[in-house]
């Protein structure tokens, strides 16, 4: 079998069309406007929404973003510098954008490296932008974790913070 490459003539355009989409730019080819009057060229489409901002902000009317699509935020910190280590008093202090839908809440310590897995060393309460002060409990790898329920016992947590080891 033998490669073969044919060529072909170039046809005429059968695409139909006949006219440019968007009308060709005119005169000076830019516009300078000054509140909507036109200083050099013509009107364009900026000159039609700066009138439109004019009017808004001339007007008795207050625009508001109501932050209805802001994303949660769950987050733990420890006062104080790190690495603790076991026996170490630590104060956390929780932060979070949705306490109004938040039943229950706790401080976990965990053991990363204890024998046979991870292990939960402490369970303590800590209520949504509140304190805990806890004496960190005997461990390898110390790790914390903030989780929260909502009414229906369902629940987000923070990923695992390394506070030290020992």
């Amino acid at each position: 079998m033998t490669n073969c490459v044919l060529g072909t003539g170039v046809g005429a355009n059968t695409e139909g069309i006949t006219e440019l989409p968007i009308p060709p730019i005119t005169g000076d080819g830019f516009s300078i406007s000054f509140d909507g009057t036109p200083v050099v060229g013509g009107t364009g489409a900026a000159d039609a929404q700066r009138r439109a901002d004019i009017r808004l902000s001339d007007s008795d009317i207050d625009v508001r973003f109501d932050g209805l699509g802001a994303r949660p935020r769950l987050d733990v910190q420890t006062v104080g510098d790190g690495p603790f280590a076991t026996g170490d008093t630590v104060t956390f202090r929780s932060r979070m954008n949705y306490p109004s839908f938040v039943v229950g809440a706790e401080l976990r310590i965990l053991d990363l490296d204890a024998p046979g897995g991870t292990r939960t060393l402490a369970v303590l309460p800590l209520d949504p932008n509140g304190e805990v002060v806890v004496n960190l409990p005997k461990g390898k790898t110390l790790a914390s974790v903030y989780r929260v329920r909502d009414p229906a016992n369902r629940f987000d947590e923070t990923r695992p913070v390394l506070l030290g080891t020992s």
